[in-house]
């Protein structure tokens, strides 16, 4: 805007001057005609115009008698010095005068309003400075906490006002992303937020930005997704919250990180198709929130708020599916842990000790909140479970394939890993690992449709506190969960990922866990001589 306001004026300063050197000009190309006379010889001309010795450019007698008066008037005193000067810069100075009194007064205003116009900013940069946060924050933790503790990711300089004007209010957007080889959803902003002048007075100039997630599917209801993990939680739903500094102009100039939660934890009410709603808002430091939405009803503590929607196809049973299906999923899973305890034909009193522990932490811990006769067939009820179960598989009648197929149409992911965790306490309870225990861990896992290395991963922190692992040639192959499409080269891969994994645990203080990292290390170096590695 000063450069707009300068530009005029000099616009308008230059016309005026090229104006006033016109006249000038005009008024020396007639005295031009007369070039070479003296004060003297054009009054002789004036008196006797036929004597006169002028330039024949003149056309009339009375016309040439008419201009020299008027030029014998208007003649400076000092032409005769200055008739051959093209300009006189002086005289275009004095001509211009009234021009300067304006400029002065419009300089003076631009000037003075240029020293109040913007306090000092700092220059950041930002796209630098979140980038190496987030690598930061991935290298230590993958995602837990990786939307806290961060400051000063605002863009905010004189230099890109004009650009934050384009930007517009802050908008945000999600997507997926890897961090940490954990799916995770990115809640991203870009734009402007100008709320400085409501914290200049209060909070030290830091406001609370909280992200509430709903499910919206079915019109006019908002749905709350519940989460049981703390860390993305608040009041047992997904909540994500942090304090953030805000200063004059701040803006996001592109798209930008601003919140991450793991992708498994939204759950919606239903599997299929479903809407999901991320309200940001943006209020005071110490604004409550109750299932997602604002507590208070003091107006002047929302700052801000926008929101963005998606579409999910969740295939999944939802939160509310599951409550529906629970009976149904504690039995199967019951079943499958009594099915790991008697893979090799026998049944161990501490396999079924684990089994009856994890029905008690599970299931019966709600007895209290029943009466004393409904606790009681509550108690029958697994008892049958577990009795019948057993006689099904001295019979060999136990269906697996019924049961995998039940959990993977009434269970979600996390219930699906909390079973094989089971699955796996069960096989160590005796401090060994059969043969048979480890293919039907590894059938189990690929048929519940898991993660295959996490898996692995799981089963290796099992291994490493168990005494004894059954081994052939065989179950050299199954221990590392090998599949029959892998080749040597992915074998030899794998093999690599395990010999350092169990490298790490040969010098741990608990005695139990280093012996058996050393029998793991010499096995898979073994392997590793076996396919040529």
């Amino acid at each position: 805007m000063k450069k707009v306001i300068i530009y005029l004026f000099l616009l308008l300063f230059l016309n005026n001057s090229l104006a006033v050197e016109s006249v000038f000009d005009s008024h020396n190309n007639q005295l031009e005609v007369f070039k070479g006379l003296s004060d003297q010889d054009i009054d002789d001309c004036i008196e006797n115009l036929p004597k006169c010795k002028i330039d024949k450019r003149l056309s009339s007698q009375d016309e040439t008698n008419q201009l020299l008066k008027e030029l014998k008037l208007k003649l400076p005193s000092n032409y005769n010095s200055k008739k051959n000067d093209t300009f006189d810069f002086s005289e275009l100075l004095i001509k211009a005068k009234p021009f300067w009194v304006i400029g002065i007064v419009i300089l003076f205003i631009i000037f003075r309003s240029a020293e109040k116009e913007k306090p000092k900013t700092k220059t950041r940069n930002k796209n630098e400075s979140v980038t190496r946060w987030i690598e930061e924050k991935n290298k230590k933790d993958s995602t837990r906490k990786a939307d806290r503790d961060r400051e000063d990711e605002w863009d905010y300089d004189e230099e890109i006002d004009d650009l934050n004007d384009d930007l517009g209010e802050l908008k945000i957007k999600t997507e997926i992303k890897d961090i940490g080889n954990i799916y995770s959803y990115a809640i991203k902003g870009k734009g402007t937020i100008d709320i400085f002048s409501k914290l200049v007075d209060q909070d030290n100039e830091k406001a609370k930005f909280s992200i509430s997630i709903f499910d919206v599917t079915e019109s006019n209801k908002r749905t709350e997704i519940p989460c049981g993990d703390e860390n993305y939680a608040q009041d047992g739903h997904l909540f994500l919250s942090r304090e953030m500094t805000i200063e004059p102009r701040s803006a996001y100039l592109e798209w930008s990180d601003m919140f991450f939660f793991p992708k498994v934890l939204l759950v919606p009410a239903y599997r299929g198709k479903r809407k999901i709603e991320f309200v940001l808002n943006v209020t005071s430091i110490d604004t409550k929130f109750l299932k997602g939405e604002i507590k208070t009803k003091k107006k002047e503590n929302l700052y801000f708020q926008t929101n963005t929607e998606i579409e999910i196809n969740y295939e999944e049973p939802g939160y509310s599916e599951i409550a529906e299906f629970e009976e149904d999923v504690t039995k199967n899973i019951t079943q499958l842990g009594m099915a790991l305890a008697y893979s090799e034909n026998k049944m161990e009193q501490q396999s079924l000790d684990v089994i009856k522990n994890w029905i008690n932490n599970e299931i019966m811990w709600k007895n209290i909140l029943l009466d004393e006769e409904q606790a009681k067939e509550n108690k029958m009820k697994y008892s049958f479970i577990m009795n019948n179960t057993y006689q099904l598989l001295k019979d060999k009648r136990l269906s697996m394939s019924n049961i995998i197929k039940e959990l993977n149409n009434k269970t979600n992911l996390t219930k699906k890993y909390e079973t094989i965790n089971l699955l796996l306490n069960i096989a160590g309870a005796d401090d060994k690992l059969s043969l048979a225990e480890d293919k039907l861990l590894n059938k189990t896992a690929a048929a519940l449709e898991l993660d295959l290395e996490r898996f692995q991963q799981m089963k290796t922190s099992t291994i490493a506190n168990i005494e004894t692992v059954e081994g052939d040639e065989e179950n050299e192959d199954t221990i590392f969960n090998f599949t029959p499409g892998m080749t040597d080269e992915d074998k030899c891969k794998k093999l690599r990922i395990e010999y350092t994994r169990w490298n790490r645990q040969t010098n741990n203080s608990n005695e139990k866990i280093r012996l058996q990292a050393k029998k793991m290390t010499e096995l898979t170096a073994n392997l590793r001589k076996k396919y040529n590695c």
